[in-house]
């Protein structure tokens, strides 16, 4: 069993070298190196041009020639503005933080998060959604549920949320309260 970095490496890895499969099947005078270890080859290329004042491969694009952009892959940020600055309010000590597994680290730090973005998952974080829910006057907004739950978060038993997760759950929690309605109203000795 893998974690999550080594997950995400490993399909950084695999889109590289599809990308590079796809590049010399599609792509006119692209060269066929029999391995895809294409940074070796930006060395060479930038060797050779160095050296000989020449391309070694003229349909050869370097790494180093695309310009930087902000753009990445991988575990990337899946929330809204609003709820990023909802959770860069959350502060945590850092005894708390130290207690994180390398599998909780891993995305929140890829993310900008001050704590992984889980699903609702433990006793604590079941009743905090009831009451969410329950002290919700209106049809539930997800997305405001997120940034009201920031304010409870404290790292150990109760994690941020994303929109998703609280609608997941609320499907789960919709079938619990039915099962619990029908259970109370039935008739003494039915339920057992």
């Amino acid at each position: 069993m893998v974690g999550v970095q080594t997950s995400d490496n490993l399909l950084t890895e695999r889109r590289h070298r599809l990308n590079h499969k796809i590049s010399e099947l599609k792509r006119v005078g692209f060269p066929k190196f029999g391995h895809f270890d294409t940074w070796l080859i930006d060395l060479l290329q930038l060797l050779v041009e160095e050296n000989h004042g020449t391309l070694l491969y003229p349909n050869w694009t370097n790494t180093a020639d695309y310009a930087y952009t902000t753009e990445s892959f991988g575990a990337v940020r899946l929330h809204s503005d609003f709820l990023d600055a909802a959770l860069q309010q959350i502060k945590l000590d850092r005894r708390v933080t130290a207690k994180f597994t390398p599998d909780m680290k891993y995305p929140y730090r890829r993310m900008g998060t001050p704590a992984p973005l889980l699903p609702v998952h433990g006793e604590e974080e079941y009743k905090l959604f009831d009451l969410l829910v329950r002290t919700t006057r209106v049809d539930l907004d997800f997305d405001q549920m997120t940034i009201d739950w920031c304010n409870k978060v404290d790292g150990v038993t109760i994690f941020p949320k994303l929109p998703v997760y609280l609608r997941t759950h609320h499907t789960a929690w919709l079938r619990n309260q039915k099962v619990r309605d029908a259970v109370r109203t039935a008739a003494p000795g039915e339920a057992e």
